[in-house]
């Protein structure tokens, strides 16, 4: 006798079962998030513990604070108790509705997919032909071919495609103008249409057709996100939290998405080299753009407005992020990550301290001072939880960053770009989390680092002209090190640095030595700058960088002749005012 879940389970209906799994899933990521919550309220007093200095006064503060811990201890027992209970209710809910193994073919044998690759490889290509032509023989259908170089290969595909006058189309792509003329010139062949005019009126007419259907459209463009896997769909969707139209720097969105956790680990492979791979993925596929390119690297990506819109509608699906609103003038509770692109004072004025919001990303131009009060809100009422922070275009009152940056212990992205930060405070060396720390300011100045900085050890990329030198050969994980200094830079010890890629260096005199550069032998990437019209300095100890692949060099070259013994691993090389 069948149990009562899986008679539940065979009489409910399909769509009914992935509505039920969308929900238990969505359930199941709001509890995995309050787990998440409880461990970081958790680790966060605990950080505040070792703040306390050891002297007597101190020690008698520390012990005036055992009630309130031993108070917030019990609260979080609770929690802990609260949350066990939510996860067998899960339990319990997706045994009922028999959904437990419902993605889970595992010991089944092959399945149908699997059955018909088989039969489909076993196939001669005239039975390939016959066998399309029988499946497509009663239906309506579309057949892009994109690239077709050969007219052998459009007569065999046009065997396979019935004609039954039912409305179906093939769109046909070739840059060889006698395979466009072999095509049937029925619906009209855009290889005849001449000059930007007539090119500028089939596309307005089918951008029209476009948008009246747009239901269908953002069928189809489903079909490209449904065919991504888990990973690449939360980067896809992430996309959506910018402004329309926004050209997005490739290397920052790359760092967001490391610090909001989307990019797996695998033993083999740095995860910057995976957020790389699926940055072009996405572009292989169509759904973001190449926006711009510099030195052989995507710089700049954008993603198009039908595409953003899709975006935008999954991501509030699953709860991604929140877009504020200041029509309604607040946010969804259970989404964790808050893009702001107008009315910032409004968003600000808001009672978010209960929402365990995760990241935060200002884009209002709008706004143009933060003063210290807010600021210092922010980092220690209203959000002590965050991941990201970026700030990018704010202006401070004061021009420096509050003390209490440093309560965000959990942070892993802060960008601070375009700002009028002079100085970062020492408390910045709190952030041990820190993976990304971007204070290019404006106007090419230059930020005063405190030495705290070379205490961030989880530190991989650094993006900042600063003048007071930082010991940066004690970040053993720095990455990218952008717009150093040569000042700063020639008394380092680089032979620590193993895993530094990417390194950009500015106002090199000849009278200074490159010999630490050659220790380097991780780098690919390097950016050398003379002052303005200075010379550089002998080039032999680049010759040491055995992985580097690119190197712009900047400045008057003394002997052209020692380029020669520059490695042979560069691919790229660009010579300016030389």
């Amino acid at each position: 006798m069948n149990c009562l879940s899986c008679k539940l389970s065979s009489k409910m209906p399909k769509k009914s079962k992935n509505k039920i799994t969308s929900c238990s899933n969505g359930y199941l990521k709001a509890v995995a998030n309050e787990a998440v919550y409880i461990l970081e309220e958790y680790s966060l007093d605990a950080a505040k513990d070792g703040d306390y200095a050891v002297g007597f006064i101190d020690r008698l503060k520390a012990c005036s604070c055992i009630c309130q811990k031993e108070a917030k201890f019990r609260n979080i027992g609770k929690d802990i108790q609260s949350l066990k209970e939510r996860v067998m209710d899960i339990s319990r809910k997706r045994d009922t509705y028999g959904i437990t193994h419902i993605n889970n073919n595992a010991g089944e044998g092959p399945s149908c997919s699997e059955e018909m690759l088989k039969f489909r490889k076993e196939m001669s290509e005239r039975d390939l032909e016959n066998h399309l032509r029988n499946l497509l023989k009663e239906r309506k259908y579309l057949v892009v071919v994109d690239d077709l170089w050969h007219q052998e290969a459009w007569e065999s595909l046009k065997r396979a495609l019935p004609d039954n006058n039912n409305g179906s189309r093939v769109i046909l792509t070739t840059r060889k103008e006698n395979v466009a003329e072999r095509v049937d010139n029925k619906g009209g062949l855009l290889s005849y249409r001449k000059g930007l005019h007539e090119w500028q009126k089939a596309k307005t007419h089918l951008w029209q057709h476009m948008k009246n259907d747009c239901v269908e459209i953002s069928h189809i463009l489903s079909l490209s996100y449904n065919d991504l896997s888990s990973e690449l769909k939360q980067c896809f969707l992430y996309i959506g939290i910018f402004q329309e139209d926004h050209v997005i720097d490739a290397e920052k969105l790359m760092h967001l998405w490391l610090a909001e956790g989307f990019i797996p680990r695998i033993r083999e492979e740095h995860m910057e080299d995976i957020a790389e791979n699926f940055l072009h993925e996405l572009i292989s596929r169509s759904l973001i753009q190449v926006a711009e390119t510099f030195f052989d690297k995507i710089f700049a990506c954008k993603i198009h407005d039908l595409l953003r819109d899709l975006a935008v509608q999954k991501s509030m699906k699953v709860n991604l992020f929140d877009i504020y609103d200041p029509r309604v003038n607040s946010v969804t509770p259970f989404r964790l990550r808050h893009a702001i692109h107008v009315q910032t004072e409004r968003y600000l004025s808001l009672d978010l301290s209960k929402l365990k919001v995760r990241s935060i990303l200002f884009f209002d131009m709008a706004f143009r001072i933060l003063d210290h009060s807010k600021m210092s809100r922010i980092c220690c009422t209203t959000f002590p939880h965050l991941y990201v922070l970026d700030l990018e275009n704010i202006h401070f009152s004061g021009g420096d960053l509050p003390d209490a940056i440093g309560n965000l212990v959990h942070l892993k992205f802060l960008g601070l770009c375009n700002t009028n930060l002079f100085k970062l405070p020492p408390s910045i060396g709190k952030l041990k989390c820190l993976q990304t720390l971007e204070a290019l300011i404006l106007d090419s100045c230059s930020c005063e680092l405190p030495p705290q900085v070379a205490q961030l050890t989880n530190l991989r990329h650094l993006v900042a002209r600063y003048e007071v030198p930082v010991q940066v050969n004690r970040l053993k994980n720095l990455r990218t090190l952008k717009f150093i200094r040569c000042d700063q830079w020639k008394h380092t010890d680089a032979s620590g640095l193993v895993n530094l890629q990417e390194l950009g260096m500015e106002q090199i005199k000849k009278s200074y030595s490159l010999k630490s550069i050659g220790s380097l032998k991780s780098l690919t990437t390097l950016f050398l700058i003379c002052i303005y019209g200075g010379t550089f300095p002998p080039l032999e100890p680049l010759s040491s960088c055995e992985n580097l692949h690119r190197l712009w060099l900047s400045g008057k070259i003394e002997k052209p002749a020692n380029l020669i013994n520059l490695p042979k691993s560069i691919t790229v090389l660009v010579l300016q005012s030389t």
